[in-house]
């Protein structure tokens, strides 16, 4: 999974059962107006954020996260899959600016990366 997404690997410990990727740029969704996802398929959802002069919105180009997955072994047979996600930014910017500017935003996920790790481990 890391390999076939170019998702860098930070550290491997196999005796803990820990993989640890960091700064990993992922695409992030907007809200519409009856609060359902642009795009179903995202694993963050980022705020909408709006230019006062103009009511223009202005879409998140990525958000970077870390995260990690933790694989343990318990009895009789059974693994215990533990996966942490640690949003660091979302980062808009705004080309229509005299300079292009660049603000950090609010990002939630929405669980499908957390669930799309699970499925490719179980």
């Amino acid at each position: 999974m890391f390999a076939k997404y170019g998702i860098p690997i930070k550290t491997i410990d196999k005796n803990s059962g820990i993989i640890v990727a960091n700064k990993t740029n992922f695409q992030a969704t907007l809200e519409t107006e009856n609060s359902t996802l642009v795009d179903t398929n995202a694993y963050f959802v980022a705020v909408k954020l709006i230019v006062p002069a103009n009511n223009r919105v202005i879409e998140p180009v990525y958000v970077s996260s870390d995260f990690n997955v933790r694989v343990k072994k318990l009895a009789d047979n059974k693994v215990s899959i533990g996966i942490n996600v640690f949003i660091n930014k979302a980062e808009y910017y705004w080309m229509a600016a005299p300079t292009p500017s660049i603000f950090n935003g609010k990002v939630a996920s929405t669980g499908k990366l957390e669930k799309s790790i699970y499925r490719l481990i179980k």
